[in-house]
């Protein structure tokens, strides 16, 4: 199986509890059977079964979110396995800084720095890693949960504790 992403320099607390791994095995039963049952449905009993099978869904995803919350991430790239809150934030660069550390390439500096522009310098080494330091704003922002499975759900339930990476 290809490996997925790898998240370890975004995850908060990345700490791969087995708690979170059995909740995730649960939300990966209920997401297989929410997804079987909507591949059969129509206006039958098996849509009354979708719809159970989706809260079920939603029970179980708030419960691995809770639980990555108290408990920390959990991520096995190797097997495709989820469950981590991902920092983000958000770059921006302030234009009198750039005039102060890169005055060569002022020219980029728009009503603000065009930070396609300033890192297709910084990939053309004609900036360096520490002059775009010294001019970054970065902002916090709310944290993502990604919760997801890649292998089939057999497979995910037969998983024991597996290698942390």
């Amino acid at each position: 199986m290809k490996p997925g992403t790898d998240y370890s320099n975004t995850a908060i607390a990345l700490k791969n509890p087995p708690e979170v791994l059995e909740l995730l095995k649960q939300w990966a039963v209920y997401r297989t059977h929410h997804q079987d049952c909507v591949r059969d449905a129509s206006e039958t009993p098996e849509a009354k079964r979708s719809l159970e099978a989706a809260e079920e869904m939603l029970k179980a995803y708030a419960r691995v979110k809770a639980a990555i919350d108290q408990q920390g991430s959990y991520q096995d790239v190797g097997f495709g396995l989820y469950a981590l809150k991902q920092q983000r934030v958000s770059t921006s660069y302030d234009p009198e800084l750039v005039r102060k550390h890169i005055p060569d390439f002022t020219a980029i500096i728009e009503e603000h720095v065009a930070s396609d522009k300033i890192k297709g310098l910084l990939r053309g080494k004609l900036i360096t890693e520490e002059q775009l330091a010294d001019c970054e704003v970065i902002t916090p922002l709310s944290p993502a949960y990604i919760v997801d499975v890649l292998p089939p759900v057999e497979q995910v339930l037969a998983r024991e504790v597996p290698n942390a990476d």
